[in-house]
């Protein structure tokens, strides 16, 4: 398998703060995954939407593409 590609504007790296577009909100990335031959990010929300709790059972991750963030402050 080849080098897997990137979607985002920044270099993941876990611990970063990121906001996950689409009304999910502020989280850290905790893990990396590949789908396709991307890399995609593992975050964990800060504060989940109710909607997202309601369909997830409460699980705060969320399994989103580079260009699904934006680097957030610290």
């Amino acid at each position: 398998m080849g080098k897997l590609k990137w979607s985002g504007t920044f270099e993941p790296k876990k611990h970063q703060r990121v906001r996950v577009l689409g009304g999910f909100g502020f989280g850290r990335i905790t893990g990396f995954f590949e789908e396709h031959g991307f890399r995609g990010v593992i975050v964990a929300l800060e504060d989940a939407p109710e909607w997202h709790k309601r369909q997830q059972n409460n699980d705060p991750e969320v399994w989103v593409f580079g260009m699904e963030i934006e680097l957030a402050a610290s």
